[in-house]
């Protein structure tokens, strides 16, 4: 037992808890299955990450990590669903981002996943998108993250591009 409260109480309360993001979790508990679709492309499919996004943060504020696992493997599922045209991948959009960076902790997996999809997908453009959005902020520290990824990434691609002049 910690020093919160509701370890004197032995109870939380979830009043702030929206009721469809707590049945994603019942059913997690009861079926050890997420009822949500990973096929919608579009507005649907934002929402659907939004819902999972929602889902996960429940899941580390209880602190069931096995949940939060879930709700990850599930967006790695919509991530490798292609759009209804064919031609791109169904990846979160800025809201999403937003309640993730928001919502979390810097070393969360859920962070740790909206990094690697953008860093290792060709949907760069999606980001020019939001930038172009003025009802969208994306959030600074995303934007640091990902900068320091490339940066990281910066001296393989400088070998490879200097090895052979």
């Amino acid at each position: 037992m910690g020093p919160w409260v509701e370890s004197k109480s032995r109870s939380i309360c979830l009043d702030d808890v929206d009721p469809s993001v707590f049945h994603i979790y019942a059913s997690w508990l009861y079926r050890r299955r997420l009822p949500v679709h990973v096929d919608a492309p579009g507005v649907e499919d934002n929402a659907q990450y939004m819902m999972l996004a929602r889902a996960y943060v429940l899941g580390d504020r209880l602190q069931d990590a096995a949940f939060c696992d879930a709700c990850i493997d599930v967006m790695v599922g919509k991530a490798r669903t292609k759009l209804a045209r064919g031609d791109a991948w169904c990846v979160p959009a800025g809201p999403v981002i937003d309640y993730i960076y928001d919502n979390t902790t810097p070393s969360s997996a859920a962070r740790r996943f909206l990094l690697d999809l953008y860093f290792h997908s060709d949907q760069s453009y999606r980001l020019e998108d939001e930038w172009a959005d003025p009802d969208v902020d994306l959030p600074i520290e995303f934007l640091f993250d990902i900068s320091a990824q490339l940066l990281e990434r910066r001296p393989i691609l400088a070998n490879a591009l200097f090895a052979n002049p």
